[in-house]
Parts: C-alpha cells; structure tokens; sequence
C-alpha cells in the first residue's frame, strides 16, 4: 500500500540503535523504515508531514506520532483481556495505541477531567469498543468505578519542557510551577499505587527534561509506598537505549528510568519510569532506607525539649491531601523553597510536637 503512495521502504537490519539513527537522519523524502525498537511503527521523514496531512484515506489505518510518546504505553505493555486505566487520558494516543497492543481485546478505563479534551479523547475512542470513557478527576476514580484494574498509565500533566518548540526557545524555570507540578504528580503516582489492588504495573511518563518533574516524584513514591519497586525501565525495552536519569543525583533510580532526547533520540524530550508491585514479603530498599533513618532520627531527638516537625511524618501518604500535594511534597522540597526564600533554617515549634 505504502509503496502504491509511492514511498520505499528501507529494508535494512540494524545491529544498534546508532546506525539506526544515522540512517533515520539520512532519509530521502519518499523513504521510510521499520522502527528500530517497535516493529509496529514505522518512521518517516520530517518533510512527511504536509503529506500525512493530507492522507484522510489513510487516517483509518494510521495514527501520526511522535516516537517518544508511544515509548510508555510500550512498556506499559499490557496483555489482551487485560483492563487497563489511562489515569490521564486526553487527547487519546495514548489510550488508543493500549487498545491496539491489547489486540482490542478486554477493557481500557480512559479518564479525563477537563471538559473540552474529554469531548476530544470521545472522539478518538469512538472506533474502540473496549475504550470506556470516565469524565472526571482520576483522583476520584474509585476501585469500584474501574474493577479490575492490572495496569496504569499516569501521563499527567507537566511543564511540558521537552516539547520541541519549548527546547528551541528556552523559557526561564519557574520553580514554583514545577514544585506545584510535581505535587501533583506525586499525588497521583501515589493514588495508583494504593487505590487499585489488583494493580501488577505502573508506568509514569511526563514531556518534561526537569528531575523536579522526573526522578524526585520517583524518589518520593518510592520512600513512601513498600509495595511497589522500581524496574530497569532499558531492560524492559529489551533493546539498546542511551539515555537515562542521573545516577549521581538519584543513585538506583536515575539509571533505572529513560529519557528521550531530542538531539540524540530525534524525538519531543520524554522521561519514563516503570513501576512494579512487590512480592507479598518484598519492600523496596528506597521505603527500607527511609525507614531507617526516620527510626535514625526518633531516637537521637526523643528527648529534644523542642524539635522540627517533618511533613513526610505527619501525613498518610496512603491518602495524600491536596495541600499535601503542593505544600508537603515528601522529597524535600520544602528545604528547596526555604533556599529560594533565602530562608535556610525551618521555624522551631514553640511547643513539642509529636510525629
């Protein structure tokens, strides 16, 4: 069909990822190839563009997208007849590409809060009779609303930093927006860990380049939630990946999750973490370590006549608030205010308080 459009493809096997990039940087205008990592993808030149928009008697049997944002439904992966929840659905990309890894088989939960885009996300879920459309905010989504559920996909929203036109013409950081944002996805991370439990899989994924969007809401779900553990997101891909998160800053979780970048990948900027619940007699080490040094400080400050109070203490994070969400973040986020405050020492408690 591709070839009656008049496009060749090249067939060519590629031992590594970076003879695929280089042959993907080389491509002619009516040339295309397989991806390197998905087979069901295929890739084609920046210049097709003007042509896909006018392909309408190809839209039936094409989705347009850009690679990087396909890359965390792939490793959401779910099984046919598995039920599936796309916590953030809208526009529906994603949700649909779920749908067609699932083979159209079992059921996928598609939420989405904001009017308009949920009126988008019907659209696009139309021609998928598993999709089931929720409109409303996935913070209120009960077990009993989507029974069932195996698998979540949380893509929420985020300061998009990894978008191409975001990259091109550099914005200053506003740090409030991402410390507010990151509570958000804390929040939400958080819910999916402990409002589903037949939940096996959750994978996070935002466009954002930022490790306040990225690594440090891994960080915080994971010392406040035991029973999921963080997987080698490279490993789960199965092939060769170049880029992942800071191992320095955020040691057995950077190198655990993958970024896409633009200039390496020839993608939007995408980050992705791929979680996985624990064996019934599992912890994972970053709760373990957590929990030690809590105890650590209980005991060298039980008998303090006055003492700091923790947030990360004071708050069950098995049902985090929404101020909790924007205020008391637990990744010490507060200690980043405090700095940008020129603020550097918390205010002691005129009374003792208890944790």
């Amino acid at each position: 069909m591709m070839q009656e459009e008049g496009w060749i493809l090249v067939d060519q096997l590629f031992l590594n990822y970076q003879s695929f990039l280089d042959r993907v940087r080389a491509l002619a205008d009516h040339e295309y190839m397989v991806d390197f990592h998905f087979n069901d993808m295929l890739v084609f030149p920046n210049s097709a563009k003007g042509y896909w928009a006018r392909a309408e008697h190809l839209r039936a049997k094409f989705f347009l997208q850009n690679k990087a944002c396909l890359v965390p439904t792939y490793l959401l992966n779910p099984s046919k007849k598995s039920v599936v929840l796309d916590m953030c659905a809208a526009p529906g990309m994603k949700a649909t590409h779920l749908v067609s890894l699932m083979k159209n088989k079992g059921r996928l939960y598609a939420v989405e809060r904001d009017a308009e885009r949920y009126s988008l996300l019907c659209q696009y879920a139309a021609d998928f009779g598993v999709i089931k459309t929720i409109h409303g905010d996935c913070l209120h989504v009960t077990d009993e609303q989507v029974p069932g559920v195996q698998y979540v996909l949380v893509d929420p929203s985020c300061s998009g930093s990894g978008m191409l036109n975001r990259l091109s013409m550099p914005e200053p950081v506003d740090e409030e927006r991402l410390f507010k944002l990151a509570g958000l996805q804390y929040k939400l991370v958080s819910h999916a860990m402990n409002a589903y439990p037949n939940v096996r899989r959750i994978v996070y994924s935002t466009c954002s380049v930022h490790a306040m969007e990225n690594e440090k809401v891994v960080q915080g779900v994971l010392r406040h939630n035991c029973h999921f553990k963080l997987l080698d997101a490279r490993k789960e891909l199965g092939k060769e990946w170049f880029n992942v998160g800071s191992s320095e800053e955020y040691p057995g979780i950077g190198e655990r999750c993958l970024y896409a970048r633009p200039e390496i990948d020839l993608t939007i900027g995408m980050f992705v973490a791929v979680f996985e619940r624990c064996a019934e007699d599992e912890v994972n080490e970053f709760y373990a370590e957590h929990e030690k040094q809590k105890q650590s400080y209980d005991r060298n400050h039980k008998n303090d006549a006055y003492h700091y109070v923790r947030p990360t203490d004071a708050v069950d994070y098995n049902e985090p608030t929404e101020e909790d969400a924007v205020q008391d973040v637990p990744m010490n986020y507060n200690d980043e205010r405090r700095k940008r405050n020129n603020n550097p020492e918390p205010n002691i408690g005129k009374k003792k308080s208890k944790f």
